[in-house]
């Protein structure tokens, strides 16, 4: 064996001196990962492991990574916060002579430190808790273990120092410059290959107090010449002393029973075996017959003796029981015995190797002594006395069991022998048991157990003795979990269904509800973990009772008692009530409708207090039409059920209210601001702001007057125009604005259809997001030079504007501002504004282009393209503005904005710089562009880029990208190609939803999640790749991609969500280990999935999550066991596994 491993080594080397000189000879430092938080370096010869936690594994197959550089490293360092080193980590390592290791080391052994052939020495830390080292060699921290010997220590003889018990596997394994090795007599153990092929060691001296050795201990010890085993050895193991080729002696000890296979094979030097004892007792011993050696060799034997037996000592049922080893050629034993430990006296004699002294007296103690006795020619021949052993007779150990009385514990026992009481001991941890109490009968209730709590009981019976007491062992532990205590039950309406409550119930692991409807016959109906429950499905009308009881999540037998009956009668919902202002403006209740009821109940008052019945109807809203004006209206209704043709009435709904407006007199529409309609002309006045209001469905903040009026008049004095203030008055063609106000709200003029001009005058400082939108016929606007800022979409679908100046002061344009202008032709952006949203002109379908002031600092036009003025940022391009056959974006540019190309067509090629960092939200989205080809310099995709964009046909990224937002090419039909970037931090949900001719993909490295619906609905999507960083499947992710036959899920995997492969066309899948659950749908409708493997981390498996086929022939490998598999929970819908074929314990 080691003349084969010489001649690898030296082809190893002669491959070595063929490489350049240069590669050896570089010292530059190197290294790299070798575990979850632990790195390597080889730098000047030295390797040094540092990082925290444990290395990774390595052996033949997967050596560690610095082995090719074995013959360069000279030393080691292991530092302080690496806790496991790998057994193959000294493999290869050639040259190292030192090796030095942290404070966190644990589970060093010799066989690893063995591959370290040029080793010296050894150091450790002195703040490491497992391991010390004297003189170079490696201990145990208390060193009653020697675990290595350095394999080339310098000195031909070592002495083991005195306090060592055990010498460990490989401890000297071929240290072939030890010539001499001296035990100490503390040493009693050789564990295997302790002493292995040390092949120049001549003499080792094993010592008296030796009782094993292993297997191979002095194995291819090829220069020893003879070796004594001492007395009290039993078994020489296999190839103790397997090829001491020039072993001439062997003394052997009449202890000796069994000689184990290849003990001396290939001992062929072996000439004489000197046995202790006599030929009869060495033809009990076992010999293995590979020991050819030995049996050939000539056998000298001794005088008859008798091995000394050793013996311990325990009780049996409260009396001493004596055991001891048999002894090679005993015939008998002799029991000697004393009460003082002086004066033994013969006793007994027994032919087995064990006694029971039945005649004892409790309170004493009694010492033994034993001989082996041999028979020879009808005289017996006894070996020396064995060691004493004492003990104090005591009690029997009570046999104890447990009942439960009352839901308390019970203990129970028959009476012992010589006992007049019983000591009760308690824990509530399985441990730790502590006295509780005493009694002198034999059963014992612990009434004060808390209810729910597991108890561990132990007894001793208890004898007196000349006023002591002498107690016995132990007895058996039993245990029993007390009676859960009863739930106390609570009980009220929710939506008018019965609802249950109660406290949390200390160890209940879940409740049953008990249900009855005369009081008397409760059945079980329910059962929920919660400490609520609402009975949804009752009948109005009907008297409900209820019991709950709290069940153990330990065992059955600890459940609860029934909670007092508790019952309410049945009755619908209260509605849930809303208020608002008619057409006429008049109180218009309205609410949901209730389940069961056929009417409701309308109450009315006027001081929010005394209700009166009003009215009835059997519609889900009610226009009290009747309402005076200026007038405040509380109402409140009951939803009413006929059972057996009585009425069954809710609880009251929420009170709610509202003022009936009186045009007449008006009212306020601000603090200090008020409304009056004359005529057609609504007049507003007074100081300050108007109130902003919501005229949507919804709302409960509409405006208070009606929409007829064709005119109207501000007063000087008020400071804004409330958001929605005269939002679709279709009819007013006029509106006074003084010079007051300085600031016109959201929607305030949306769908003024009849408004044809407007001045709005100096001082308005701010236009609302929508302010002016589709009020269709205005044509001319004037803006003052006060304004500041336009929000979005606030002149939007002016369908006749052909015109506008905004003025010099301007500041802000908002997002779509002019989106829907027909007609606008050009807009001229003054130089004083600083901040332009997106696509504030799309769709304007006769725009020519932006006309930027030169001395505008933020922004400028370069063929008819917005851009800021440095140019960095492209911001417009308006479809016919620019050629449709080919766009370069200029160089400069780093962010294309959001929606700058939306709805542009390009017949040919599109090219963006290499610079380019952004693209924003909506950029391509509707547009025509046919092919995609990234910079490296991309960093994000915005939300719908290029969604819509149906004639995409080839996207091309590279680099790393930080994110693809959300349905970023969602809808593009004609995409087939995506090559993704290197690296990928973020993918968005949606991102190629219904991208129907894509083909494949492979997903980069670095994204942690697919989210929703992120490819659902690709239909050719044939291959997916997934990266080995990925942690989540969204919802949908994949649902739909009938071409999809394989998909390989990374190791990392955690979580997949709900319909994630819905509708695929998977033949196998693989759940990876980590992933808790398979959810709802997950697998739906898989018509191909015959192959499922499922690992022990799933919990639960959702509803319809393998609704499959009912003619496939599913084969479920599960990894668990069959009582694992039993413990998942499965819901609804998924028939398949019924049918299914299980394998368990899958590998």
């Amino acid at each position: 064996m080691k003349k084969r491993l010489l001649s690898i080594a030296l082809v190893l080397c002669m491959l070595v001196s063929l490489l350049p000189a240069a590669a050896l000879a570089d010292n530059a430092p190197i290294g790299g990962s070798c575990g979850k938080s632990v790195t390597w370096a080889l730098k000047d010869g030295t390797l040094t492991i540092s990082g925290t936690g444990e290395m990774a594994y390595y052996d033949g197959d997967n050596p560690a990574p610095w082995k090719k550089h074995g013959e360069e490293i000279k030393s080691v360092v292991v530092a302080d916060g690496v806790t496991k080193v790998s057994g193959a980590m000294f493999d290869g390592l050639t040259a190292a002579t030192t090796v030095s290791f942290g404070s966190g080391v644990t589970g060093l052994d010799g066989n690893m430190l063995g591959l370290a052939h040029a080793l010296e020495s050894i150091t450790v830390s002195d703040k490491n808790a497992s391991y010390c080292v004297k003189d170079g060699v490696l201990y145990n921290k208390s060193m009653t273990t020697l675990v290595r010997y350095p394999e080339s220590k310098a000195g031909a003889a070592f002495t083991v120092p005195d306090g060592v018990k055990v010498i460990g596997s490989d401890a000297f394994s071929s240290c072939n410059k030890l010539t001499s090795l001296t035990l100490p007599t503390s040493v009693t153990t050789l564990e295997r290959f302790s002493v292995y092929a040390c092949e120049n060691l001549k003499s080792v001296k094993l010592p008296d107090k030796l009782d094993s050795i292993g297997d191979y201990a002095f194995g291819y010890c090829t220069s020893l010449t003879e070796m004594t085993v001492p007395e009290g050895v039993r078994v020489l193991n296999g190839g103790t002393f397997y090829e001491c080729s020039s072993l001439k002696t062997l003394r052997l000890p009449v202890s000796l029973a069994e000689i184990g296979s290849y003990c001396t094979v290939k001992c062929d030097k072996l000439t004489d075996v000197y046995y202790a004892g006599t030929q009869k007792q060495w033809k009990l011993v076992k010999v293995d017959s590979s020991n050819t050696s030995l049996t050939k060799a000539k056998m000298h034997y001794g005088n008859l003796t008798v091995s000394t037996p050793t013996i311990s000592i325990t009780t049996s049922a409260g009396k001493p029981m004596i055991s001891w080893t048999k002894i090679i050629g005993a015939d008998k034993y002799w029991i000697y015995r004393s009460t003082d430990g002086k004066s033994f006296k013969y006793y007994d004699s027994t032919k087995n190797t064990s006694y029971k002294n039945s005649s004892t007296n409790i309170g004493t103690t009694y010492y033994y002594k034993v001989k082996a006795v041999t028979v020879s020619d009808g005289e017996n021949v006894a070996s020396g006395y064995s060691n004493v052993k004492s003990i104090l007779c005591k009690p029997a150990a009570p046999s104890l069991s447990i009942y439960r009385t009352n839901g308390k514990p019970q203990l129970k026992w028959k009476a012992v022998d010589g006992a007049s009481k019983y000591w009760i001991y308690r824990s509530t941890n399985g441990g730790d048991y502590k006295y509780y109490d005493s009694t002198t009968k034999l059963s014992y209730t612990n009434n004060a157990a808390a209810s729910g709590t597991k108890y561990s009981y132990k007894v001793k019976a208890v004898a007196v003795v000349n006023g002591k007491n002498v107690p016995s062992a132990f007895s058996g532990s039993k245990n029993l979990f007390t009676t859960l205590t009863a739930p106390v039950l609570k009980i009220t309406t929710s939506a008018g269904r019965p609802m249950l409550s109660w406290d949390a119930v200390k160890s209940a692991d879940r409740y049953w509800i008990y249900r009855s409807t005369d009081g008397k016959n409760f059945k079980y109906y329910d059962s929920t973990k919660n400490t609520s429950y609402k009975n949804s499905s009752t009948n109005i009308g009907t008297t409900y009772y209820y019991k709950v009881k709290a069940v153990c999540a330990v065992t059955s037998y600890a459940n609860s008692a029934m909670s007092t009956a508790k019952s309410i009668k049945r009755v619908p919902a209260a509605p849930d009530l809303s208020i608002e202002l008619n057409a006429n403006n008049k109180p218009l209740l309205s609410w949901g409708s209730v389940s069961g009821a056929s009417k409701y109940w309308i109450y009315r008052s006027t001081d929010g207090k005394n209700f009166k019945y009003y009215d009835s109807t059997t519609k889900t809203s009610y226009n009290n039409n009747g309402a005076s004006l200026g007038v405040t209206y509380y109402y409140k209704i009951k939803a009413v059920a006929v059972v057996d043709k009585n009425n069954v009435t809710s609880a009251y709904s929420r009170s709610v209210s509202v003022t009936v407006p009186d045009p007449s007199k008006g009212g306020k529409c601000g603090d200090n601001v008020e409304w009056k309609i004359t005529g057609d002309t609504l007049y507003i006045s007074g100081s300050g702001k108007m109130y902003d209001y919501d005229n949507r469905d919804s709302s409960k903040n509409k405006v208070p007057w009606k929409k007829s009026f064709s005119k109207v008049v501000i007063s000087d004095g008020v400071t804004s125009i409330g958001s929605y203030a005269f939002e679709e008055c279709e009819s007013l063609s006029s509106v006074s604005i003084p010079a007051s106000v300085k600031s016109i709200g959201e929607r305030a003029f949306q769908f003024c259809m009849s408004l044809s001009s407007i001045v709005i005058p100096e001082g308005v400082e701010t236009i609302g997001d929508s302010a002016f939108s589709a009020a269709e016929g205005l044509k001319r606007i004037t803006l003052p030079s006060t304004l500041k800022s336009i929000g979005s979409a606030a002149f939007a679908s002016l369908i006749d504007l052909e015109t506008i100046t905004l003025p010099e002061g301007l500041e802000t344009i908002g997002d779509s501002a002019f989106i829907g202008c027909d007609r606008l032709k050009t807009l001229t952006i003054p130089a004083s504004v600083k901040n332009i949203g997106a696509n504030i002109c799309r769709g304007c379908k006769s725009f020519t282009g932006y006309i930027v002031s030169e001395a505008n600092p933020y922004y400028c036009v370069v063929g008819g393209v917005l851009y800021t003025k440095d140019m960095t940022e492209l911001l417009s391009c308006l479809p016919g503005v620019v050629s449709t056959v080919s766009f370069t974006v200029p160089d400069s540019v780093k962010v294309i904005g959001d929606e700058a190309f939306y709805g542009c067509g390009f017949s040919g090629s599109f090219t963006l710089p290499k610079g380019l960092e952004k693209i924003g939200s909506k950029a391509f989205s509707g547009s025509s562009i046919q092919s995609l080809t990234a910079p490296t310099s991309l960093k994000s995709v915005g939300d719908y880029a290029f969604s819509g964009c149906d004639s995409l046909r080839t996207v091309t990224f590279s680099g790393s990208l930080d994110s693809i937002g959300k349905e970023a090419f969602k809808s593009c039909t004609m995409l087939k190609s995506v090559t993704m970037p290197d690296k990928l931090g973020s993918l968005g949900d949606e991102a190629f939803h219904f991208c129907e001719n894509l083909e494949s993909v492979v997903i980069s490295e670095g994204v942690k999640g697919v989210g929703f619906m992120t490819f659902a609905g690709c239909r050719n999507l044939a291959s997916v790749t997934l990266p080995t960083t990925l942690q989540s499947i969204g919802k949908e992710a994949f649902s739909g991609c009938g071409a999809l036959k394989n998909i390989t899920l990374p190791a990392g995997l955690k979580t997949i969500g709900e319909g994630a492969f819905r509708s695929t066309c998977l033949t196998s899948i693989v759940i990876p280990d980590g992933v808790t659950a398979i959810p709802a749908l997950c697998f739906c409708d898989c018509r191909y999935l015959t192959s499922i493997t499922i690992p022990t981390s799933v919990k639960s498996i959702g509803s319809s999550a393998l609704l499959l086929d009912s003619k496939l022939k599913l084969t479920i490998n599960y990894k668990g066991t069959k009582a694992q598999w039993s413990d998942i929970a499965i819901d609804r819908d998924n028939n398949p596994l019924d049918r299914a074929t299980i394998v368990y314990n899958y590998k």
